[in-house]
């Protein structure tokens, strides 16, 4: 009976242990995230490259397809540095 207890204390502890780690984990986490955090309007301002996006239109062997598509896409009203 006292091995079994002693076995029961040994998980209890190694549990413990764990989630004493986890939580310290995540509050280091949540720390350093109030400590560098940035805001979003910073970055958009401080860079512009952030405004950027790509367009992926898929095809395959379509080049008709492709061709009109690609005259659509610059026939929209985004500014042309943009596309």
């Amino acid at each position: 009976m006292n091995i079994l207890l002693f076995a029961v204390y040994i998980i209890y502890i190694c549990l413990l242990i764990f989630l004493v780690l986890n939580v310290l984990y995540v509050f280091f986490l949540a720390v350093a995230g109030k400590l560098f955090y940035k805001s979003d309007a910073e970055n958009i301002e401080t860079n512009s490259h952030l405004n950027r996006f790509a367009i992926l239109v898929p095809a395959y062997k379509e080049d008709i397809i492709i061709l009109s598509t690609a005259k659509q896409i610059f026939e929209t009203k985004l500014p042309f540095q943009k596309i």
